[in-house]
């Protein structure tokens, strides 16, 4: 039979044998096996003794001091050897040492051994509690089948019960649960956690702040592209996500362990132990309920319940508040600059600056055939689309009979073939026919249009200003301009007169008139050199009185003469007077069907104070320019803070321009009775009551929407404000090289911010504020609390698993080591225990002193 070494064991039997140890009767406690020398009386009280006593000698070998402590008596173990194996069995104590055939009434394995059981003097003690011989208990027979299933490591032959009761002389911890301020654990600690609260303090105050990124984010070259920043904000966000998960994990751990290792407090659960996992993945909270609900009613599982939620949500709310994303800012005045050319409405620099590939060498004429076609071809844009507006959708408030003129359609224009331009209908108490047919007793039809001013477009393009274009912001980028600028406005004044009443105004009408024949019976035209018939200007000429002086502002009070025509003109068609001495007026006598009356309209042009201009631009819906007139809520009116221009100050440059305009349109083609049909459309329109008609325009209104081109192309390059350095109408119309003009407006811009969408998003920063404050109680607790100094973290699945695979078995957890535990093993405490003498740590049950350490002394439990 081969020998068992025994020197691993027997020496570790001697410390343990000297051992004080509770009685724990009806226990089974396996000893090792032993020499003889070894086996020696038990001692009946349990000494104070522990393993403190002992040392370790020089010589290698652990020698116990005399202490006088014997092996216990409960039970022993006795060897013997047989031919097939060597092993161990467990022998009851009998009432007589002397009668190897007593009963054995306590609880145990009968001994088969044919060696006498060690100390059996002392059996006397267990005698009320022996069995009979040959009895085996359910338990014992547990035992046996354990003795025979489950390997030991410590020793060949041994039982589950060895396992349990042996010393745990082989598990001296080889480190301190504290660790140094320098450890990597502490260094990793810092890193987190500083990285984890600066970047949700900054991520916190960039929700707050909102701030706008202008070209920093933006699609245009200058800094990262919109999906680019967006990519970057969600990495960060989770990398901050993630840091704080993993310091707050950390720091609940180190709670816990602190908590278990001091003797005073409750130490901690198996339902706080998992409160861990709720922050790792929130998931676990469905499955692991029981726990929740035993965890989630203290303090700490309440703060362990908010991270859980503010840690899932953060990339969410981080996507919510932080992400860049395109929005609107608030409406804030700035002052744009442009430059400034030309005078309004100057003739020369239109001709100069019109693009055609035909250039003066090849034509004299090519710019002013150029500005013709301009003219001509914006004129009948703009009509066709105001008729287009009123066969459409007339507003509700014309058709229910309203004749409030600024509820009327407006005229819209195009500029540059991307932006589309509204006009204005101001002065609208001049415009109700009703009111002026009381005062003269005629139809007077009397509108003023007012026009965006173009050169706030050319402003907001003009990179000096930094306002982002769409095309820099994905192309769907926006902004609003509300700019104090004077607003480019013609005013169409019509009044219908009887024939007799035009005759001072009719050449083919005036005594001795020189007069041809028409091809019309009965119509007479002036002779070709008819306008050297009408007298010249002098200070006392100023041509004939008529009726309507006082409505168009004629005679020496006024300081204006009148227009003379060569003859009248037939239905349907139209003529016209631009001749008039230093006059800034262009003038059209037209005829209708429907009235015996003809209709004598008067136009004139300057630059109002009413009207501020907005300019609204979208990538996905375009570009629209509008004037906004006589509010007296606007705070960019011109009107309002600009210098105030003498509403006389017509422009004489626009007649220019209007006499250009005729040509090019030929407006006078009712001398040849040319039957023209735009002059056919436009004197249907002609007023014959006074009043305005629901479903028509106006003879004035067809003709402002005709020439509003003029209004757009004569305030090209010009200033948005009235001081002019010479004047408006001064003798330098045009500055070379152009002077920069500021002017100031209301911007309110999109661009990609650091913000919410909807109101509702804004519950999110809660989320943000409290990742926030648990990253600074953290970052607290380390410092103030731990000094620095981070402990092992014993709530940590390895860690945890090592302690409890070296801790005694626990009452408390009985019943639970083949399924989950219940709610009363969930909330049962458990501290951190220490023997010294054996630099052990283990489990220990808490608020049971008595009971509790079962491998050492109260007195040196406590870290």
């Amino acid at each position: 039979m081969a020998e068992i070494d025994k020197s691993d064991w027997t020496h570790s039997w001697k410390i343990w044998s000297d051992t004080p140890k509770p009685k724990r009767s009806k226990r089974w406690i396996l000893g090792r096996r032993s020499s003889p020398a070894s086996n020696t009386k038990a001692q009946k009280q349990h000494s104070t003794t522990n393993l403190g006593n002992y040392r370790e000698p020089s010589s290698g070998s652990f020698k116990p001091q005399s202490s006088g402590i014997e092996t216990p008596e409960i039970y022993r173990t006795t060897s013997h050897v047989e031919s097939s194996s060597a092993g161990i069995e467990l022998t009851p104590l009998s009432k007589s040492s002397g009668d190897p055939g007593a009963d054995h009434t306590d609880r145990g394995l009968v001994n088969t051994s044919p060696i006498s059981p060690i100390a059996s003097g002392n059996s006397q003690r267990l005698s009320g509690a022996t069995m009979s011989r040959g009895t085996t208990s359910p338990m014992q027979t547990r035992f046996r089948e354990e003795l025979e299933d489950v390997p030991l490591h410590y020793k060949p032959g041994g039982s589950l019960e060895q396992k349990y009761a042996r010393p745990p002389m082989d598990c001296s911890s080889n480190r301190d649960p504290t660790q140094s301020r320098r450890s990597p654990l502490a260094l990793a600690f810092w890193g987190l956690s500083l990285f984890s609260t600066l970047g949700s303090f900054l991520w916190l105050i960039a929700a707050i702040y909102q701030p706008r990124w202008g070209r920093l984010i933006s699609s245009g070259g200058h800094g990262l592209s919109p999906s680019t920043a967006s990519l970057l904000t969600a990495l960060l966000a989770k990398l901050i996500e993630s840091a704080f998960v993993a310091v707050f994990v950390f720091t609940i751990g180190q709670i816990l362990t602190k908590r278990s290792f001091d003797r005073g407090s409750t130490g901690m659960n198996l339902a706080e132990i998992s409160m861990r996992n709720w922050v790792i993945q929130p998931g676990l909270m469905i499955t692991d309920a029981p726990a929740v609900r035993t965890a989630a009613v203290t303090t700490l599982g309440i703060i362990c319940l908010v991270a859980t939620f503010a840690g899932t949500l953060y990339t969410t709310a981080s996507d919510a508040l932080v992400s860049p994303k395109l929005k609107f800012g608030a409406l804030q005045w700035k002052t744009l600059q442009t430059n400034a050319t030309a005078s309004y409405a100057y003739l020369p620099y239109m001709r100069e600056t019109c693009v055609t590939p035909i250039d003066e060498a090849m034509d004299g004429f090519s710019n002013d055939a150029c500005l013709a076609v301009a003219l001509s071809g914006g004129s009948y844009h703009n009509f066709k689309t105001f008729l287009a507006l009123w066969h459409e959708s007339p507003p509700a408030e014309i058709l229910s009979g309203a004749v409030v003129m600024t509820n009327r359609p407006k005229v819209k224009s195009i500029l540059f073939d991307n932006t589309t331009m509204t006009a204005q209908w101001i002065e609208g108490n001049y415009s109700d026919p009703s009111l002026s047919f009381q005062s003269y007793n005629r139809v007077i039809d009397n509108v003023t249009l007012a026009m965006p001013h173009p050169g706030v477009y050319t402003a907001a393009k003009d990179p000096a200003n930094g306002i982002l274009q769409p095309s820099e912001l994905s192309g769907v980028g926006e902004f609003e301009i509300r700019a104090r600028a004077v607003s480019p406005t013609v005013n169409v004044l019509c009044a219908n007169m009887q024939r007799r009443e035009l005759e001072p105004l009719v050449y083919s009408e005036w005594p001795n008139a020189k007069v041809n024949s028409t091809p019309v019976l009965g119509q007479k035209i002036g002779w070709l050199g008819w306008q050297q018939d009408v007298p010249v200007v002098g200070e006392h000429e100023w041509l004939n009185r008529t009726v309507v002086d006082d409505i168009f502002r004629w005679g020496p009070q006024y300081g204006r003469r009148p227009p003379v025509f060569s003859m009248y003109p037939m239905e349907f068609n139209l003529i016209n007077n631009a001749t008039v001495y230093a006059s800034d007026s262009f003038y059209i006598l037209a005829k209708s069907n429907s009235t015996r009356d003809y209709t004598l309209c008067q136009m004139r042009s300057w630059m109002s104070c009413k009207c501020s201009t907005q300019f609204n631009v979208s990538g996905t819906t375009g570009a629209h320019l509008r004037a906004h007139c006589e509010d007296d809520s606007d705070e960019a009116s011109y009107q309002k803070h600009g210098p105030h221009m003498d509403p006389n100050q017509t422009s004489r440059d626009w007649r220019n321009l209007a006499d250009e305009w005729n040509l090019a349109l030929y407006l006078n083609s009712g001398l040849v009775n040319a039957n023209a049909s735009r002059d056919r459309i436009l004197t249907q329109l002609i007023l014959t009551q006074p009043k305005l008609s629901a479903s028509l325009p106006s003879f004035a209104e067809g003709i402002a929407a005709l020439v509003s081109s003029t209004l757009t192309a004569g305030s090209m390059d010009t200033s948005l404000v009235h001081d002019w350095p010479n004047g408006p109408n001064e003798t330098v119309p045009i500055i070379r090289p152009p002077e920069v003009q500021s002017f100031r407006a209301l911007i309110r811009t999109q661009e990609y911010t650091s913000s919410y969408y909807t109101d509702w998003q804004s519950v999110f920063y809660g989320v943000l504020f409290i990742v926030f404050l648990l990253n600074i109680l953290c970052l607290f607790y380390f410092t103030a609390t731990l000094k620095g100094r981070p402990l092992a973290d014993f709530t940590d699945p390895p860690n945890l698993f090592a302690l409890a695979m070296n801790s005694p078995p626990s009452d408390r957890l009985k019943g639970c080591c083949g399924g989950s535990p219940d709610r009363r093993t969930l909330g049962a405490p458990f501290g951190i225990g220490y023997s010294a003498c054996a630099n052990h740590y283990y489990f220990e049950e808490r608020n049971k002193a008595d009971l509790n350490n079962r491998w050492g002394d109260h007195n040196e439990t406590t870290r």
